[in-house]
């Protein structure tokens, strides 16, 4: 292999991260709103674990 194939398959490995990091990057407000799912979600398992906890305590 020649010098030119190794900087031409960097250069598309360098496209294909820029891509990728481009597809996965949130919005301000896309991040907040996950944050706030995530609480949601996590408060809602822990009032489900200590509901049955308290069932199974009873």
């Amino acid at each position: 292999m020649s010098n030119e194939d190794y900087l031409k398959d960097i250069s598309e490995i360098k496209n294909i991260m820029n891509k990728s990091s481009r597809f996965i990057s949130l919005s301000g407000l896309s991040s907040i709103m996950a944050g706030v799912y995530a609480l949601i979600g996590a408060f809602t398992v822990f009032w489900l674990v200590t509901l049955t906890a308290i069932a199974n305590y009873i």
